[in-house]
C-alpha cells in the first residue's frame, strides 16, 4: 500500500506539468481530464502500443473527456508518465 501511495503522490506532482488535471481519488485509480473524448480514446490508443493499459473515450457525459488510470509504485507511475507524455506530443487533437 506504501508503494501505492507514493505512486499517487508522483502522479499528483507530474499531471500538472503535463497541463491536465486529475481528479482527487480514494480508490486504486485515478481519473485524468484530458479535454474531450476523442482525445482520452486516442490516448488509450497510443499507450496500449506501449502496452500500457488504461481506460478512456467513455459514452458517459460525466466521464467522457478522462481517462481511468490504475495506481502502482513510483516506477510504474514514471513509465506512465514518460509514455502519457509522449502520447500528448504525438495528437493533435
Amino acid at each position: 500500500l506504501g508503494q501505492i501511495s507514493a505512486g499517487k503522490e508522483y502522479l499528483e506532482k507530474k499531471i500538472p506539468e503535463l497541463g491536465l488535471h486529475m481528479e482527487e481519488s480514494h480508490a486504486n485509480f485515478v481519473l485524468i481530464n484530458v479535454s474531450s473524448r476523442k482525445r482520452a480514446a486516442e490516448i488509450v490508443k497510443l499507450l496500449f502500443r506501449e502496452k500500457i493499459l488504461i481506460k478512456g473515450g467513455f459514452k458517459e457525459l460525466c466521464l467522457e473527456r478522462y481517462i481511468r488510470v490504475g495506481l502502482g509504485s513510483v516506477k510504474q507511475m514514471k513509465i506512465f508518465i514518460d509514455k502519457l507524455s509522449i502520447a500528448l506530443k504525438e495528437i493533435s487533437i
